[in-house]
């Protein structure tokens, strides 16, 4: 479970945590407040045009529309492009969005943003460049080791990647591989890790900074010290835990040098409170003195009902000791609480059907999931709802789904839910989301609840 913890901990985090941090706590706080004399935000007057970047997420698509509404009066065939404009005087304020997406299977993925309040927005994420990267090697020894065959060493820089904890020889000795885009100055991460300290227990860590790196090139010769035992505790506070019917947590201490993760430790929950209570750290002296830290911890999981699990990123000025204050739950109130993915919860099948929930009043944007369990079910498609933190229910709607048909999705069966609410501190507003390169940098406060099952509409 703990790895599993863990690995899914890193995939929700990344992409919207995340640097330069702030003092603000990422719990029960609301978004910050545009300050006296900033530009009035654009609103919609008139036009909207739409970036789905469609085509770069939706390979197995053969067709997609766009609607407005309930797609009556604004509805048009996605073109190669993957952009839509709408022009006309009625648009005026927030608008609702749906895509749908068509696949040679029948089945249909849909896409539905609530409130978008600017003239311009991007739906999806930008999909990363797959240029060939550059090569470069990089070689040296490791010195102050314990034990040779627990010691790795990576390279850390902008736009690169290296083997992750390339073993070092017995001697000490490594050459690694780093790929990506060069030249770039890179820094060299040394760490030992402590086997009787599960995989992600260290003893000890070292560092080498400002290495130039070229293409095609070997640098060679460059020598890391384990000099920085990990030999000291944070102690770690979580308000707000007691709300998630939590079986098991745990906390990582992450050390970013120039907004790039270098090392991290981490700590799980033991009996009685099953939250972890300090986590292994260690003194950040030269070389580390300008390196920061983030606290990242998960508390309760996905599928533990009624409140489901959270998980939060804080930025941590004294190592000594750290308070985080957690959001709290957001929780399905109709039709019904949720139930686990094999045991769905029996609700009324119901033409008037809403989704209602609740979540932290901090909460930026909210996503509601719904998808069929049984490939055979009578509704052959997942419908994703994306809505502002204030937004607390959602009513299904007759939808278009090309120029000739529409469907009206009457839930019957068994169907999988799943709710997520997010604060991000460098997203100011729910519109922050929709913008061309939303910035979210890893020392930012930040969170995501997540609550995950079913219900069985009959």
């Amino acid at each position: 479970m703990t790895w599993m913890r863990r690995g899914l901990l890193a995939l929700v985090m990344v992409g919207w945590v995340a640097g330069c941090g702030r003092d603000t706590p990422p719990g029960n706080n609301p978004p910050p407040q545009e300050e006296p004399g900033d530009s009035p935000p654009q609103v919609i007057s008139g036009s909207l045009k739409i970036h789905t970047r469609f085509w770069e997420n939706n390979e197995g698509a053969t067709s997609a529309y766009v609607m407005l509404g309930d797609g009556t009066r604004f509805f048009t065939r996605l073109d190669a492009s993957g952009d839509v404009t709408f022009e006309d005087p009625s648009l005026v304020g927030p608008q609702d969005v749906t895509v749908v997406a068509h696949y040679e299977s029948g089945f249909k993925n849909v896409s539905t943003y609530l409130a978008l309040e600017r003239p311009e927005v991007w739906l999806l994420a930008a999909r990363k460049s797959s240029t060939s990267p550059s090569r470069a090697y990089i070689s040296g020894k490791v010195k102050g080791m314990g034990d040779p065959s627990q010691v790795g060493v990576k390279a850390v820089g902008p736009g690169i990647w290296g083997t992750f904890g390339t073993p070092v020889k017995a001697d000490g000795s490594f050459r690694i591989l780093v790929e990506g885009t060069l030249p770039a100055v890179v820094n060299l991460v040394a760490t030992e890790r402590d086997p009787d300290d599960g995989p992600f227990g260290s003893k000890a860590i070292g560092l080498k900074r400002g290495i130039a790196l070229s293409a095609d090139q070997e640098v060679s010769g460059q020598e890391l010290v384990l000099d920085h035992p990990v030999n000291q505790q944070t102690r770690l506070t979580l308000q707000g835990a007691e709300a998630y019917q939590h079986d098991s947590a745990s906390a990582s201490l992450q050390f970013f040098l120039d907004g790039r993760l270098l090392f991290e430790t981490t700590e799980d929950g033991s009996y009685p409170s099953r939250l972890p209570s300090s986590i292994p750290s260690f003194t950040l002296t030269a070389p580390f003195d300008t390196v920061r830290a983030r606290l990242l911890v998960d508390v309760g999981w996905f599928s533990e009902f009624s409140h489901g699990g959270v998980y939060a990123a804080f930025p941590v000025e004294d190592l000594s000791s750290v308070t985080l204050p957690l959001p709290k739950p957001t929780t399905l109130l109709s039709p019904t609480t949720l139930g686990p993915g094999l045991e769905p919860t029996p609700t009324r099948a119901d033409p008037d059907l809403v989704f209602t929930w609740s979540t932290d009043a901090a909460a930026q944007i909210v996503e509601l999931f719904v998808a069929p369990v049984d490939e055979r079910s009578s509704l052959q498609f997942n419908w994703t709802v994306r809505a502002p933190g204030t937004v607390t229910s959602f009513k299904p709607f007759t939808l278009r789904l090309d120029e000739t048909s529409s469907v009206f999705p009457y839930y019957s069966g068994a169907y999988r839910i799943r709710l997520d609410s997010r604060f991000d501190a460098d997203m100011g507003h729910y519109a922050d989301y929709f913008t061309q390169t939303p910035v979210s940098e890893p020392l930012t406060p930040a969170w995501q609840t997540v609550l995950d099952g079913s219900l069985d509409f009959r």
